[in-house]
């Protein structure tokens, strides 16, 4: 693409989706590292509450998004940093670029990166728990703000995530969270890049997003299209597992949510409800694990934290993350309920051991 159609605007649908701001300005595009490596280009983003830099990657007549490891991989391949070896804490950057970010990555970074006797580059994050956390939750929710009752607040707990980027170009996220290191996002080089255009990746990944409460997550691979249903990708998120979205002209007929083949599956059920967007609130296909149809209902039974915090609709902690409830409070019984009349009216409910109860909203 010649330097002078690489405009705001044109910069602009990618770089709402990196900073997760769909409603933000963006403007002033400018080269980055143009000494290195051609088609890295930055843009602020910013509303009036927040402001946030994205760092993008041109290429031809695409503009790099998040499609998976397997292709974040491969547009990182392509740039080939690792030539150069001082990057000066930058390399993330390109690392974001590539649509490589960890989910509910720090809104600033602070790496220090080492290389390996194998020739691998090491990026070392330092970032809170809270964040840490957040990321394993693959971003559900909202992080806390971390305010303390009175007095001055206490240091914030800090950690690690690490990426690993080898010779080849493989990468691989682990995070460190108490005691334990957990494996994050990881992928090889794609041969070719993504299907699909940007347009359409852009559009299921906010669509997944949304339907997550997610606004950071970020998908294991490139979506695909789903046999039987006209206009739908599965999506699968990191932590979050498969979502199904439909996108296309608001004219062209959706999912069949009103009316079910008598023998439909619950799973098949469910998974038409997700591309409906017609689940209750942040409540995923992952989370119907136990879905069955009795009675005319479509049933399911999870955590009654998590029924709580699609009946509030948020809150201040969401039952995804590590640590945000203890395992006794999980372990209470919740459920969700459907009328297969029509109506998709949900029914939440959590078991107070004396009968099943509504679910109203957060408890501790």
């Amino acid at each position: 693409m010649p330097d002078q159609e690489v405009t705001a605007e044109r910069l602009a649908a990618a770089a709402r989706l990196q900073t997760a701001m769909p409603d933000g300005a963006v403007r002033s595009p400018r080269r980055s590292w143009e000494d290195r490596i051609a088609g890295i280009w930055s843009v602020v983003v910013e509303d009036p509450r927040e402001r946030h830099g994205a760092w993008l990657r041109v290429c031809g007549d695409r503009v790099s998004v998040p499609a998976g490891m397997a292709h974040a991989a491969r547009e990182l391949r392509e740039m080939d940093p690792l030539a150069y070896r001082d990057w000066d804490g930058g390399l993330i950057y390109l690392v974001t670029a590539a649509g490589g970010a960890t989910p509910a990555y720090p809104e600033v970074w602070d790496t220090v990166e080492h290389t390996t006797r194998e020739g691998a580059v090491c990026i070392t994050v330092r970032m809170t728990e809270r964040d840490v956390a957040f990321a394993l939750a693959g971003g559900a929710g909202q992080p806390g703000n971390g305010a303390s009752a009175g007095g001055l607040a206490p240091p914030v707990p800090m950690t690690e995530a690490t990426l690993e980027i080898t010779s080849g170009y493989a990468m691989r996220w682990r995070y460190h969270l108490g005691d334990a290191d957990h494996v994050g996002p990881a992928g090889t080089p794609a041969s070719q890049p993504p299907a699909l255009d940007e347009q359409v990746l852009i559009a299921v990944l906010e669509g997944a997003r949304d339907r997550a409460q997610a606004p950071r997550a970020m998908p294991v691979a490139e979506p695909q299209t789903v046999d039987g249903l006209d206009g739908v990708f599965a999506i699968e998120l990191f932590a979050l597992g498969t979502v199904y979205v439909r996108i296309g002209d608001e004219a062209t007929p959706g999912p069949p949510v009103i009316q079910f083949a008598a023998d439909a599956s619950p799973e098949e059920i469910v998974k038409k409800l997700s591309a409906a967007a017609a689940l209750p609130y942040g409540l995923l296909p992952i989370d119907f694990g136990d879905v069955r149809v009795a009675d005319g209902e479509l049933v399911a039974h999870m955590p009654a934290p998590l029924v709580e915090w699609a009946a509030a609709k948020g809150g201040r902690a969401c039952p995804r993350v590590p640590g945000a409830y203890a395992p006794d409070a999980m372990s209470r019984g919740g459920r969700v309920r459907l009328a297969l009349d029509g109506s998709l009216d949900w029914t939440l409910e959590v078991d107070t051991g004396v009968g099943w109860t509504p679910a109203r909203g957060m408890v501790d």
